[in-house]
């Protein structure tokens, strides 16, 4: 029970942090339900005359992009570990962490949960505006598809946050953060299907997305929620999300054990 105690103080104290600044709340609610607005208007006039694009149908496409905007809004946590990583590495911090009775990762995950927390109230509210004012949005297609967008929603989260962490970790070494942010921000613009959905892509980018972690994050579980998978697809997407994420995190791990073990022997 201390052990859940400890750890679960990070989620909260983050939590509340999140919520206290009320016009940066407000805002942030403000600025992504205009986001969608625009996104809604653009795609309207795109498909004017047109059917459906790739298979999506311009209700299909809108919902697509209106969901995967909501999970990007909830994953783009502000103080991403990766930032948080760099900086006490970089002020020397880090070195207070290391002697506190709690496991590094594990701290900054319970971090990322609550600032995860204060972007699902927020986007709660987004959707609640955007069904009213939009009512185009397709629902979800059925119970058991919710309890699979759920379960694929909290297996990309992880997969995300172990790639943050990879990204903090190698700057042990480079110390340099901004490339790297900059390049794990790029390919996961570009093949999470954060943007538009990668079915709209040419074929090698197709495939070169199935060997990458990234499409596990947003396309998986939109198209889940759009019902886009039969149950045993399903089945298999999410055995595939827990895959990545089982191995990115063994990866950050092993990372972090690396660059404090360099950290030991540079002291002495």
């Amino acid at each position: 029970m201390n052990f859940l105690r400890k750890y679960f103080a990070f989620t909260t104290i983050t939590f509340r942090n999140g919520v206290q600044y009320r016009f940066s709340f407000t805002i942030y609610i403000l600025g992504t339900t205009i986001q969608l607005a625009v996104l809604y208007f653009i795609w309207r006039a795109v498909y004017v005359g047109k059917p459906s694009i790739s298979g999506f149908t311009e209700s299909e496409m809108i919902t697509y992009l209106f969901i995967s905007q909501i999970l990007n809004s909830i994953y783009a946590y502000r103080n991403s570990p990766e930032r948080i990583i760099f900086d006490r590495v970089k002020n020397g911090n880090l070195a207070f962490d290391l002697i506190k009775p709690v496991r590094f990762s594990i701290a900054r995950l319970m971090e990322n949960i609550g600032g995860s927390l204060v972007s699902i109230v927020q986007a709660s509210i987004v959707m609640l505006i955007i069904t009213f004012l939009f009512p185009t949005i397709i629902p979800p297609a059925g119970i058991g598809y919710v309890i699979a967008f759920i379960m694929s929603v909290v297996l990309s989260f992880l997969i995300l946050f172990s790639l943050s962490l990879i990204t903090g970790y190698i700057s042990f070494w480079t110390m340099n953060f901004w490339g790297l942010h900059f390049l794990k921000k790029s390919l996961f613009d570009f093949f999470s299907g954060a943007i538009v959905p990668l079915s709209l892509f040419p074929a090698w980018a197709m495939t070169l997305s199935n060997w990458l972690p990234f499409k596990n994050i947003i396309y998986t579980p939109t198209l889940i929620y759009m019902g886009r998978y039969d149950f045993n697809d399903t089945l298999v997407q999410l055995l595939i999300q827990t895959f990545w994420s089982v191995v990115l995190w063994l990866i950050s791990e092993s990372l972090y054990k690396l660059a404090i073990r360099g950290l030991q022997i540079n002291g002495g």
